[in-house]
């Protein structure tokens, strides 16, 4: 057992009744989500460091991504999105094979809700990567990947984000797909980086901005912590328009 989980175990032996040190975790639980839906990320380490999962998190957005690898090992979802952002980091310094390698040597890739929002660094930024490196036919090869054969995970979120960027499909059937609740935002994210590959830049510029200002519910549903690599990648692009 690990963190919070050796914790509940402990008080249990101690005599603790169950549903009060499961009532307790949770308590704690909440109290870390709170300080990190606020962006109290340091607030996360010093008052609840039990809460492993989000301490990683917390690591994450504030760019220690090193303590995440050596420290957090355990927590996959988190050392995952490590590796996306440091990814995005070379990407924006126009390192882009590197940042592919990057992603490519993550040692595990998970498909499920706990991974919904990485889909786009894990499958979609490849093939993104290599676009903008001028690679067109390995990004195509990216991209066929994803429609082949992953049409049942992530909800069909994912398919649906590569064929609308691949022509494949049009915004009305786009908007239809199973998951309906964000795809009208997901639909404002995929024109802009459709747009952006076009080269069309005010327009690219004009959507990626919409997109930014969009309260996070709109764009991730009920998760409650939010989809950071995406947002880095539309700060990286937009800083690439504004310099």
């Amino acid at each position: 057992a690990h963190g919070s989980d050796l914790k509940f175990l402990i008080s249990c032996a101690m005599g603790e009744n169950e549903h009060k040190a499961a009532q307790r975790l949770a308590s704690r639980k909440a109290l870390a989500q709170a300080y990190f839906r606020r962006g109290e990320y340091r607030m996360v380490l010093n008052k609840c460091p039990d809460i492993r999962e989000l301490c990683a998190l917390s690591l994450n957005a504030l760019g220690e991504y090193d303590r995440v690898q050596s420290e957090y090992r355990e927590q996959t979802h988190a050392v995952a999105e490590a590796y996306v952002m440091r990814a995005l980091d070379q990407a924006a310094r126009g390192k882009y094979e590197a940042a592919c390698e990057k992603i490519d040597t993550i040692p595990f890739v998970r498909y499920g809700s706990q991974w919904d929002e990485l889909r786009f660094g894990l499958h979609l930024l490849p093939g993104l990567l290599r676009a903008y490196a001028g690679d067109e036919s390995t990004a195509d090869s990216c991209f066929k990947k994803v429609l082949e054969g992953m049409e049942g995970v992530y909800g069909g979120k994912l398919w649906h984000e590569a064929a609308f960027l691949t022509g494949v499909i049009d915004d009305s059937r786009f908007l239809t797909q199973p998951v309906a609740m964000t795809a009208p935002t997901r639909l404002v994210l995929m024109k802009a980086i459709k747009a952006d590959l076009k080269q069309s830049r005010e327009h690219a510029k004009a959507l990626y901005e919409t997109y930014k200002e969009l309260p996070a519910y709109r764009k991730y549903g009920l998760a409650w912590w939010r989809g950071r690599s995406v947002e880095k990648f539309v700060q990286w692009r937009l800083k690439a328009y504004t310099g």
